[in-house]
């Protein structure tokens, strides 16, 4: 009888313990549920803040962008940087027009020339360099390049030099160019060649100089929150047509300015 009522004791005190169990268990995995659903709605809210930055600074770029298009409308020469906007909404956007580059390279068919023609000349020193097209040890062709000076309405043409390209070896040629230069001339006479033409004072350096690159280009960023988008456009200045649209998006840790 008394190891009945001993068994009995033990199977009591079980019970209280078991029940401790069970509801540290439950009170656990509501826990981890909570947890789970905050975390879930603190992403969705972040991902539908970082939608909404995105597409507003969509719309502040592409208000930067029209702003570019519509300068350039005005004049195909022009060359800015900061055009602004603020849009109502909060967003903004710089924007920028631009044609010069420190490099621009081409190729010449045989009988053909080119005008490479310099903005804002000053005492940029022009790198050109020129390779036959063909591959052949044998190949040769003969480039001619001449100075154009400009003074008030008058082009005054300078002394022709010819550079021999033989094979396939890069041939350099430098060319000191003066205040009044404008642009340089290239003919290609006994084969195709192409060509590369670097200046030493582009604009890139800090000066206001560089070489027309044929195409004008449009970059605008806007800016909302944490999200930058930039786009980019390319016109072109012989055809006077808008040869592509390019998108860019940027996201940050921190507000951007």
């Amino acid at each position: 009888m008394v190891k009945i009522l001993s068994k009995t004791c033990l199977r009591r005190q079980e019970q209280p313990g078991t029940a401790m169990l069970l509801t540290l268990l439950l009170v656990g995995a509501i826990g981890v549920i909570l947890f789970s659903v905050s975390r879930l709605t603190i992403d969705e809210v972040r991902a539908s803040r970082e939608i909404r930055e995105s597409v507003l600074s969509y719309y502040a770029a592409e208000a930067g962008l029209e702003k570019g298009l519509l300068e350039y409308r005005q004049n195909h020469d022009i060359i800015k940087d900061n055009i602004t906007s603020n849009l109502s909404n909060g967003a903004k956007s710089t924007a920028s027009v631009d044609y010069r580059k420190k490099e621009v390279s081409g190729q010449l068919d045989k009988d053909s020339k080119a005008e490479i023609t310099i903005i804002n000349p000053g005492s940029e020193t022009l790198t050109f360099r020129f390779q036959n097209q063909s591959t052949a040890a044998d190949a040769k062709s003969y480039v001619e390049y001449q100075r154009l000076d400009q003074v008030g309405s008058i082009w005054l043409t300078t002394k022709r030099e010819m550079l021999d390209v033989v094979g396939f070896m890069e041939t350099t040629a430098v060319i000191n160019t003066l205040n009044t230069s404008k642009k340089i001339v290239l003919r290609a006479f006994g084969g195709a060649v192409d060509y590369n033409i670097t200046t030493t004072n582009p604009h890139l350096g800090g000066g206001d100089s560089g070489v027309d690159s044929g195409i004008s280009t449009i970059n605008s960023t806007g800016a909302a929150g944490k999200t930058s988008r930039k786009l980019q456009a390319k016109i072109d200045r012989n055809q006077n047509q808008l040869i592509g649209i390019f998108d860019f998006t940027i996201f940050s840790q921190e507000e951007l300015k």
